[in-house]
This record gives structure tokens, C-alpha cells and sequence, in this order.
């Protein structure tokens, strides 16, 4: 869903669709979309703890054509191919099993990242006891286990086992993305690796390798003094904790002299504040007197100080370098099955860097990379940094004002807006509903994963590069407590997800599971016993910095539109903290800087469904959606709703208690009127 929103209101939103399969449902809505009891993730049928050992030495299993000769994984997505041989009386029921792990993998405790049928990858396994296949390996950080399983998913049995393909790169940075930050406009990286020390982002306002950009001190200077609000010092982002990370700044980078600083000892919590160091580097290459601001964004579970600190780096073509605050979470940090077992994959370490709106000039394209030199670096990037919305309102207000000159052909200056993108429900199903995401051999009608894999590529393909932003409201991985799928996730969008900063919200397969507080009772355990744990590790929002799935709701502002990321999941009735907030917010928007107002949510408000169950069903929810958030909406004019879930596409009338209002020309929103439009869509039925 791609929206244009447009300064003066003379346009009222364009929407079209970029490459989206309209689909619903069908057959498996029940089993699959919104069925009563536990979501039937596929893995849940494998009885990891019933499995045996029973190696057969006849069997032969083994690494047939590496992509590396040396047998070892080097890059992410390498392709191996696996063959089998010498199975006894085989059958249908046969499997080939991958886990990851480091050393000896028990598969007791732990249930395969992806398994297929001997059978389905090799017809001809039935009555020749061998077959091949090729697997794409994602890196999961640790080493790749290929099993050969006997008595199926409900009896397995490990009847032969190849040797360890060796990860070489386990911290290596993978699953990167782009958020928008707190304050609106600094952009945050994100990316996982294994590594338990910082790794960096580079970046700066020009395509490395340029010639008429040499990286020379003056230019160092000249970019930090033309970036807003600089003056004569280059800014530096720190992110502390308390004076201890206080201290450890002024270790690392030789402060002569300290400002002021928030601090919250003990409170887990990265505060904001101001410090002020000495000069860095030799010879005069950093201006004195660097001024340094942090931003909190995280949690600090470990004594390792989140200071990051931007510097010019040496050697390289980037302008600036910011080294990153690490985080992880482990199974006792989440709620339930499966996650905080058999589904539970170390998840290494997530890293992030803010890229201080103070180096980012508005509507300027800037280009970046994350890792280090020692353990490699992701492909590089860029995007486009964030338009304030007053300087939008004053361009489009005043013929004499200076227009924001923004690099994104679609949005031209920012006195036209800006262009934004929304999808929902993008990840697969699941791996397993299509494996040739993974593994030769399986051709399922199912088009879930299709559709999924249609989207990823589109966006990677850069044909929305000149969005000044992105929403994904829910629904991301499809996890459900199995933390492979975040990983596969992650590879699977990198090259989308890292065009533009992305405002993430909360959907039912991150957050719902029973006696956890959120609107559903004990009738849903959508998240498989995640309960936001991964999603607000590894998603950086204004919300998620506080850890707390109670309080998965915030606002921003972006150009001339104002949006409301709320949370379906958890109640928002007007005695609840995100009733108050949404009837606040809505009462504080100035139309003045942001005439567009609207808001997100996963779950539909209005949209063509029927299906009733009490508490989960369709039906049930928009009534209790539309009882809360109906007369807020209209009372303060909200132009756009959107939304996920259902996993097919549609858009409203103009709408107002039940009822289309009536048919305006394209393009002629009132400032009066009181009726909103609602669009339901999900990129991927995933």
C-alpha cells in the first residue's frame, strides 16, 4: 500500500497497489488464520522430547557438493546440496532434519529449524532408499546439523548424521532494517550478529568510491556545520547508562571536560542527557570540542556500557562512524511454549546505532553500511532522512520559504509531501508451506509464501526507494515461538527493509498468549509464548524502548501527516493507558503543521468479514475495536485507517456508523467533514 499525502489536503490520499496477490484464506481460514485453541505452527507436531538414537552405519548421510570446497558456511544463503543413501525399508515418513547449534546438538530439547519428507524432495526414495537435495542455509550464527529421522515427527528417530557444516562467519551482520527514531528524525540501524563487542555503522551524505567526495577533515567539518542545529561542532551520539557509561565515554575517547547527564542508576533504563569531550583522533582530523547527545533506546542487561560514540573513521570513504549498543534476550525473558523451549534458538546479539538527526540534513539521501572490518561488512545501503513537519508546513504556507529539497523523485520538494509505504502479515507462513524457499523438490499450490517472497523482492528491487518511510503494523515473522523463522525472516527482507526508516507496531502472533494481559483472555496464544519478547528486541520503535508490551502505542509526526501506531492486541477502552493516550494524542495534533492524521493498527476496524467467535473472532473485534476508537476518529477528522490481518486487500467508502457517507471527488477531503476511510490490507497472507 503506497500513500502520498499531500501538504495543502487539495488531494485526498492516492492509494494503488505495488505487486500484491489479492487473496484470502479459503479452506484453511479456520485451521490456519483465526482457529480457536493453539495456532497450528507446523513444528509444534514434532515430539522433540519421544526422540531416539538409533544410528544405522549403512546409512549415508553426508555434504555431497558444498558451495564451498572446504565444506564450511561463508555466506549467507549459501546453497548445499545433501545426499542419502542406503535406507532400509524406506518410508513416506522419512525426514531429512536441519537444527543449528554450537557443538553436539541434542534433538531432545530442541525441535528441527526445517525438515522435509525423503520422499517429497526424491519421489523415487521409495523404492531406492536414497535421494539428494539442495538447502539454502541462513546464518544462524552456529553450526548446521543435517539428520536423517525415522517414525516421522511424532516417533523421530536419528538413524544417520552428517558431519557439521562449520559456520565461519557467526558474526557476521545479518537481518538488518531501519527504524525511525524517538525524536522523529535520526534513523536507527539494526542488525543481529553473534559478536558480544561492538560492531559500527558507517555512513554519510555521498556514494562511497565518489571522486568529487574526497574524505578529507574540511569535508568532515563542513557536513557536521551544514546539518541543522550545529554551529561549529561535529555531534557525536552516546547512549548511557547512568554515569557509569558516563565515565566509560570519557575513557574511550579522552574527555578533558563534562557536561550534563541524566542518569537512572539502576533503572534499566538509557536515559537521556548531554556530555561534552575533548577532541579525538591526531593531527586536528575531529573538531574541538565535540559535543556529544544521546538518545535512549534500549535496555542494558549486562555490564557492557552502550556507548556509542560518532566519529570520522580512517580509511574509509563514509564520513561518519558510530559503534552500536548491544542487547539479547533469553528463554526466561518470554511466556510459554514454545519459545521458551524447544523453539528457542540463541539469537546471538542485537545491535543497534542511532544516526543523530544532527548529521542528517532533511530530505537529503544519505548511505550506509553495518558490521566491521574483522568480521565483514552488510552490503551498502542508504535512504532518505526524515522531513520535519514544520518545515513542510512553512514551505507550502509562505511562497518565500525555502523548500526542503528531498532526493526522492517521487516526492520532489517537501512542499509536495511525502510518500510512504504500509503492509502487514509479510513474512511466510512458515518455511515448511514453501520450501522451495529452502530446499529443491517441493511445489506446494499454496501461494502464502509466494506471495511473501513476490513482495520481499519487488521492494528489494528498489522500485519504492523514494519513500520517505514505511509502516508495518504486526504480524512480521510468523515466529510463533520459533526463533529459525525470525532469522529466515530477517534474510528474507534485508534488502527491502533497509531503504527507509520503518515505524513497526504489534500484532496478534507477536503478542497474544493466555494470562498475559492482553484483550483476549485465555483464548489466544497466538504468539507461540513469545509475548513481543523477540519483536521488541529486535524492531527498535518509539514504543518498544520500554520493554513493556503494555505500552506497544505511540504517534509521530512525518512531513505533513500525523500517525498513530496503536496496538489491537491489548485493550484501549477509554479507561484503559491506550484509550487515554489515543484521546490525548488525537486532542494535541496541530492541523496547522500536520493536516493528515492517521492511524495503524493490525487488526480491522471495519472491513468485509463475517467471521464470529467470541473474544477472537473478526466480527467481535472490529465491534470492540469501532466501540473505542469510532468517536475518537470522528471527532478529530482521522482521514486513513490501516490495517492488517485478513490477509486479502480492501478499502472503504468514506465511513461513518456502519454507513458509506457520501461520494466524494478523488482528491476533495473537507476540512469540516467528520467521516474517515479504512483500509484493510496485508501484503502476504503469511
Amino acid at each position: 500500500l503506497i500513500c502520498k499525502c499531500v501538504a495543502d489536503c487539495s488531494t485526498i490520499i492516492m492509494i494503488r497497489i505495488a505487486t500484491l496477490v489479492v487473496l484470502s484464506c479459503l479452506a484453511l481460514r479456520e485451521a490456519w488464520c483465526h482457529g480457536p485453541g493453539p495456532y497450528d505452527h507446523p513444528k509444534n507436531a514434532w515430539k522433540a522430547e519421544e526422540t531416539l538414537f538409533q544410528i544405522n552405519p549403512q546409512i549415508k548421510l553426508g555434504v555431497a557438493s558444498p558451495e564451498e570446497e572446504d565444506g564450511t558456511f561463508k555466506k549467507d544463503r549459501q546453497r548445499v546440496r545433501i545426499e542419502w543413501q542406503g535406507v532400509p525399508n524406506p518410508q513416506a515418513s522419512d525426514l531429512i532434519g536441519l537444527w543449528v547449534g554450537q557443538g553436539d546438538v541434542d534433538p531432545r530439547h530442541a525441535v528441527p529449524v526445517h525438515y522435509a519428507n525423503c520422499s517429497l524432495l526424491n519421489p523415487a526414495y521409495l523404492s531406492t532408499g536414497s535421494g539428494s537435495s539442495s538447502f539454502v542455509l541462513f546464518n544462524m550464527r552456529w553450526d548446521f546439523h543435517f539428520k536423517l529421522v525415522r517414525g516421522g515427527y511424532k516417533k523421530p528417530t536419528i538413524v544417520a548424521e552428517a558431519p557439521p557444516i562449520k559456520n565461519e562467519i557467526p558474526n557476521a551482520p545479518t537481518s538488518g532494517h531501519l527504524a525511525l527514531h524517538a525524536d522523529q528524525l535520526s534513523v536507527v540501524v539494526q542488525w543481529v550478529s553473534a559478536a558480544p563487542y561492538p560492531q559500527v555503522v558507517e555512513f554519510g551524505p555521498w556514494l562511497p568510491g565518489s571522486p568529487e567526495k574526497a574524505h578529507t577533515a574540511a569535508a568532515a567539518a563542513a557536513a557536521a556545520a551544514a546539518a541543522p542545529g550545529h554551529g561549529e561542532n561535529m555531534h557525536h551520539t552516546v547512549l548511557h547508562r547512568g554515569m557509569d557509561a558516563v565515565r566509560s565515554c570519557e575513557a574511550a575517547t579522552g574527555s578533558a571536560s563534562m557536561g550534563s547527564a541524566t542518569t537512572s542508576e539502576g533503572s534499566g533504563v538509557l536515559t537521556e542527557g548531554e556530555l561534552t569531550v575533548g577532541a579525538g583522533g591526531a593531527g586536528g582530523s575531529v573538531p574541538q570540542g565535540v559535543h556529544m547527545n544521546s538518545g535512549g533506546n534500549g535496555i542494558c542487561h549486562d555490564s557492557v556500557q552502550p556507548v556509542t560514540c560518532i566519529t570520522p573513521p580512517e580509511g574509509s570513504s563514509y564520513l561518519f562512524r558510530a559503534t552500536s549498543f548491544r542487547d539479547t534476550y533469553r528463554p526466561s525473558d518470554m511466556c510459554g511454549f514454545p519459545a521458551t523451549s524447544v523453539g528457542f534458538i540463541d539469537p546471538g546479539y542485537i545491535h543497534t546505532v542511532v544516526m543523530s538527526h544532527k548529521l542528517l540534513q532533511p530530505g537529503k539521501r544519505y548511505y550506509y553500511r553495518y558490521g566491521s572490518e574483522e568480521d565483514g561488512w552488510s552490503e551498502g545501503h542508504s535512504f532518505i532522512a526524515p522531513v520535519p513537519p514544520q518545515l513542510v508546513a512553512s514551505s507550502s504556507s509562505s511562497s518565500s520559504a525555502a523548500a526542503v529539497q528531498t532526493e526522492a523523485g517521487a516526492s520532489g520538494p517537501a512542499s509536495s509531501g511525502i510518500t510512504f509505504l504500509a503492509f502487514n502479515d509479510v513474512a511466510m507462513t512458515n518455511p515448511l508451506l514453501f520450501n522451495d524457499f529452502w530446499a529443491d523438490g517441493l511445489h506446494f499450490a499454496e501461494e502464502y509464501g509466494q506471495n511473501s517472497s513476490l513482495l520481499a523482492a519487488h521492494l528489494a528491487s528498489g522500485a519504492e526507494k523514494d519513500a520517505n518511510l514505511a509502516l508495518l503494523t504486526g504480524d512480521l515473522a510468523y515466529a510463533l515461538g520459533y526463533a529459525a523463522d525470525w532469522d529466515v525472516f530477517g534474510s528474507q527482507f534485508e534488502q527491502a527493509f533497509t531503504q527507509w526508516p520503518m515505524a513497526v507496531g504489534t500484532g496478534n502472533h507477536e503478542r497474544d498468549y493466555p494470562g498475559t494481559g492482553d484483550a483476549f483472555g485465555t483464548s489466544a496464544r497466538d504468539s507461540g509464548g513469545e509475548c513481543n519478547v523477540p519483536f521488541m528486541w529486535r524492531w527498535y520503535s518509539p514504543a518498544n524502548i520500554h520493554r513493556n508490551p503494555f505500552k506497544s502505542f505511540y504517534s509521530f509526526n512525518m512531513g505533513p501527516v500525523h500517525i498513530l501506531m496503536l496496538d489491537s492486541e491489548i485493550p484501549s477502552d477509554p479507561l484503559s493507558d491506550q484509550g487515554r493516550f489515543v484521546a490525548e494524542d488525537l486532542a494535541s495534533v496541530d492541523r496547522e503543521l500536520t493536516p493528515w492524521v492517521v492511524a495503524s493498527m493490525h487488526r480491522m476496524m471495519v472491513a468485509p468479514a463475517t467471521w464470529r467467535h467470541k473474544v477472537v473472532g473478526d466480527v467481535d473485534n472490529m465491534e470492540r475495536l469501532q466501540k473505542d476508537y469510532e468517536a475518537l476518529f470522528l471527532q478529530h477528522q482521522v482521514d486513513l485507517v490501516i490495517q492488517g490481518h485478513e490477509h486479502a486487500y480492501a478499502r472503504t467508502c468514506p465511513y461513518k456508523h456502519g454507513e458509506c457517507q457520501e461520494d466524494r471527488r478523488m482528491g476533495a477531503r473537507q476540512p469540516s467533514s467528520s467521516d474517515h476511510s479504512s483500509s484493510s490490507s496485508s501484503s502476504s497472507s503469511s
